[in-house]
């Protein structure tokens, strides 16, 4: 139109939506639109530049194309004369190219990379500051200097991703692992301080003096040339830790000579790295089974339901790692695994199996019978560890069903071989411990505001208190309508927080979900909740209009502002025109107070001023009042 008419391009048109056409979108992930709005929802945050900036311009690609969809400015015509009707030449995208821009976003997000944490970097960095090239071989030097050089490439670049500071460290750690002295070779003193209890204090004091004096004649350096030299160091502590006696053994049965029969002993599920206890532990008997059977050790270990966060659920396999198993780089073991044998498993009262939702059709166990009992050999391998440590596998259903490829997990069975007793098959220690029971679930409500929370069985403890603080002035208001300058100016400020029955303040153990009343005069299809951020910044929290309440989940609290988009008001403006029974933004040309209805005095009329002017101060009076009550009731909580 504008080529036709400089004038004519500019119209006014009104859009008429024809709600009977509504339809709901199944599979939003397949809608093109949807795709694209939901990337341009993604904030920088943390994501490095050049991963954010890859999904920008992916947004600008696939915007420009569903905008260049505008029909040529020279009409080809359908017909003749009148009944001519223009035929609108303009670009309809196939299936297969709306899939390609939708892929195209999908990449660019699952792309997007957070910026690496770098303690880990810089401490290993700093540990080469202490290591001297003279004591090395020169392959391996200059090796774990290269690696160097390129991790402080990566620990100055301010944008590296995860990833790239990760390869860093790993790569640095290997070479400075793979250092090589020009000494002898240390590989057998090595091995064996690998082999020292990492807990001595149950051996006698004078065979434990032994196992550390071995270790402190360990000496290194480019002077330590002679082989033999190194060896005997080996062998002093190789000789030291066999002759290892454990305190008050007299009454114990010794381990390695047991006679056939039925013996208890302690034993903790432990992580790989030796430290932790794994989630795992919370699930077994900790009094375990021992059998000899013509001369066979058998463990057998009795497992019961755990929780995890606010889920329930069981150990669904249990393998045990055979004769030849080697402990590799960060504890990973490596061998041969055979599943363990199962004796019973999991019944409900009635005596039916256990079905839940992680091995019904669909689960992440589906099929699977959860183990009640279950016994594998004690082989030579782990009988013999100095440490008590016996490697197996387990697989976890409620870790999977939360994140795809974390159920299957190595573990560590620590047996304490200082509490091994003979005993019976009927030994009451045998009986597993009871689950845990969960913490009832919370529905609670704020009766001053409004808010309204909600929480599953486990994700708080019992008696915890919701504390909602509505928030109208001061330096955290400030930063709110700094942060949501750009998004609207009508927004209600809560701090909200929990506490436990001494008053301490506490975080979910696991997601709640929250409903934030939508205030009168704010248009709802409009609403959104923001967090905002003690750094002034803010995070959009995605949620849902639910009747007159907004409702997101959410697995932490601090300080939320539930605003109006594009608002032109501030939210005292709207309280002002809800209160006078308005909605109306713009009240400058109303001729008569919604208060008193009295006319505004006009130009030359002066008999009603002295009415007018006593109105007026009243009104202002009351305006006086009101404020005040208002300030206080805000700073007393009411």
């Amino acid at each position: 139109m504008f080529s036709i008419s400089a004038s004519s391009g500019d119209q006014y048109a009104r859009m008429k939506v024809d709600w009977a056409t509504l339809e709901k979108i199944e599979n939003p992930e397949n809608n093109l639109e949807y795709s694209l709005w939901n990337a341009k929802q993604i904030e920088q945050g943390d994501y490095t530049d050049t991963s954010f900036a890859k999904l920008q311009n992916s947004i600008a690609e696939v915007t420009a194309k569903l905008e260049n969809i505008w029909p040529n400015q020279t009409l080809n015509m359908n017909g003749s004369g009148f009944s001519a009707q223009p035929n609108l030449e303009q670009k309809e995208y196939s299936d297969a190219e709306k899939a390609e821009m939708i892929q195209k976003l999908s990449n660019a997000v699952s792309s997007l990379e957070l910026r690496g944490e770098k303690e880990t970097l810089d401490a290993l960095i700093a540990r080469t500051d202490k290591i001297s090239e003279e004591f090395y071989t020169p392959e391996s030097y200059t090796e774990m200097k290269e690696a160097l050089d390129a991790a402080v490439l990566v620990q100055n670049n301010a944008d590296a991703g995860v990833s790239e500071v990760n390869k860093a460290v790993q790569n640095l750690k290997d070479k400075i692992d793979a250092l090589v002295y020009k000494s002898a070779d240390y590989s057998a003193v090595d091995e064996a301080l690998k082999k020292v209890p990492t807990d001595l204090s149950a051996y006698t004091d004078e065979s434990a003096e032994s196992v550390n004096a071995a270790k402190e004649s360990v000496v290194r350096g480019k002077n330590i040339t002679e082989q033999d030299a190194v060896d005997a160091m080996s062998k002093r502590i190789e000789e030291a830790i066999a002759s290892l006696v454990l305190k008050a053994t007299e009454n114990k049965p010794d381990k390695n000579k047991l006679d056939d029969g039925v013996y208890s002993i302690y034993g903790e599920m432990i992580k790989v790295n030796r430290q932790d206890k794994s989630m795992s532990n919370d699930a077994i008997n900790h009094t375990l089974k021992l059998t000899v059977e013509n001369g066979k050790y058998y463990l057998t270990l009795d497992f019961h339901g755990l929780h995890y966060l606010n889920r329930f659920g069981y150990l669904a396999k249990l393998a045990y790692y055979d004769n030849g198993y080697a402990y590799g780089q960060y504890g990973k073991i490596e061998g041969s695994l055979i599943p363990a044998e199962v004796l019973s498993t999991q019944k409900n009262a009635d005596g039916s199996d256990v079905i839940d939702e992680f091995n019904k059709d669909g689960g992440s166990s589906a099929g699977l019978l959860y183990p009640d009992q279950m016994k594998f050999p004690l082989v030579s391998d782990a009988l013999n560890d100095i440490d008590g440590y016996v490697p197996l596998h387990v697989f976890v259903p409620v870790m999977e069903d939360i994140s795809e490829g974390t159920g299957d997990q190595d573990v560590l069975l620590k047996l304490d071989w200082s509490t091994l007793t003979k005993t019976t098959e009927d030994d009451p220690n045998f009986e597993p411990d009871k689950p845990v029971e969960l913490s009832p679930a919370l529905d609670i409500a704020d009766s001053a505001t409004g808010v309204k929370v909600h929480a599953d069985k486990g994700v708080f403890e019992e008696g915890v208190k919701l504390v909602v603080a509505p928030i109208t002035f001061g330096a955290d208001y400030d930063n709110a309508v700094s942060a949501l300058a750009e998004v609207g100016k009508k927004f209600k400020l809560y701090e909200i927080h929990f506490e436990d029955a001494d008053g301490n303040e506490v975080q979910p153990n696991g997601t709640v979900t929250v409903s934030y009343p939508i205030p009168a005069g704010y248009d709802a299809a409009n609403v959104v909740l923001y967090r905002i951020n003690e750094d002034g910044s803010k995070t959009l929290i995605k949620g849902t209009v639910d009747g007159n309440y907004y409702t997101v989940i959410t697995k932490s609290f601090s300080t939320y502002a539930l605003v109006e988009k594009d608002s032109a008001i501030t939210d005292d403006q709207n309280t002002d025109n809800v209160n006078n029974g308005t909605v109306d933004n713009n009240n400058s040309n109303v001729p008569n107070s919604p208060q008193t209805g009295v006319n505004a005095p006009q130009t030359g009329d002066n008999s009603n001023i002295a009415l007018w002017l006593m109105l007026m101060f009243a009104s202002a009076g009351m305006l006086v009042v009101l404020t005040f009550t208002r300030k206080r009731r805000v700073s007393e909580g009411e």
